[in-house]
């Protein structure tokens, strides 16, 4: 399926790449008051996997208040994968007919839906090296961003 338009572009990565149009930003609010406790609806692994999302993002300025619920989701999908790959595991791909367990789509959907929540949050590797280098630059960034595969 095509994407629809450009991707939104994050208040982080706006004032990363300056504010030319002197257009009012949305403010990036300190980490640790915002995400120092995960949604309650999180389960006990994806709390854990939130935990240290935001520990590795947290001097960072990331993320705003908005994409709390999205950080959320990016946690339970990782959560909800990483529980059907351990099921897969214990009772392999197949069950005795040769038919896939349920898991195995339950973990590629589940996984598939955190990388495009990651994207929207700017925190793939290819959204971090837009967020610094505004998409465009010099030779010596349009080298970098070929050498690793991300796209300026």
């Amino acid at each position: 399926m095509a994407q629809r338009g450009i991707k939104p572009t994050s208040p982080a990565e706006k004032a990363a790449r300056g504010n030319p149009s002197g257009r009012k930003l949305a403010k990036v609010v300190e980490l640790d008051s915002l995400l120092a406790v995960a949604p309650y609806w999180l389960d006990s692994q994806a709390a854990g996997i939130w935990e240290r999302v935001v520990k590795e993002i947290q001097d960072k300025d990331m993320l705003v208040n908005l994409d709390r619920d999205l950080l959320g989701m990016y946690c339970q999908h990782i959560s909800n994968g990483i529980a059907a790959q351990t099921y897969i595991n214990d009772n392999g791909l197949t069950d005795s007919k040769g038919k896939k367990h349920d898991e195995v789509l339950i973990m590629r959907d589940s996984f598939d839906k955190a990388r495009l929540v990651l994207s929207e949050l700017g925190l793939t590797p290819s959204g971090r090296f837009r967020g610094i280098h505004g998409g465009k630059g010099d030779k010596e960034t349009k080298d970098l961003a070929k050498k690793y595969g991300v796209g300026t």
